[in-house]
């Protein structure tokens, strides 16, 4: 998992310019919130060249509660307006 502190030129940019969209789980301490989006924004954004990629950030997913499962390699749209994830195939056979 990328945490903000992971966040960095290199690597992790060849990661950023092949997505359409990034998730981002919600963090433990309320208090933590808007700096991760912050340091979201301005690595993805600025750094890696992609302000326009969309950023869900505060999903349940993971450890966090209520928790969610997000299956890996099912095809899903992310809508940044309305704040959505919806997956557009099953999660199992």
């Amino acid at each position: 998992m990328l945490k903000p502190k992971h966040l960095q030129k290199g690597d992790k940019v060849a990661i950023v310019s092949l997505s359409s969209g990034i998730l981002v789980g919600k963090p433990a301490r309320r208090s933590k919130y808007e700096p991760y989006k912050q340091v979201y924004r301005r690595v993805i954004g600025f750094e890696a060249g992609h302000p326009e990629l969309p950023i869900l950030c505060n999903v349940n997913f993971g450890h966090a509660e209520p928790i969610c499962v997000l299956p890996y390699g099912v095809l899903c749209r992310l809508d940044a307006d309305k704040k959505t994830l919806t997956l557009l195939e099953p999660a199992t056979e």
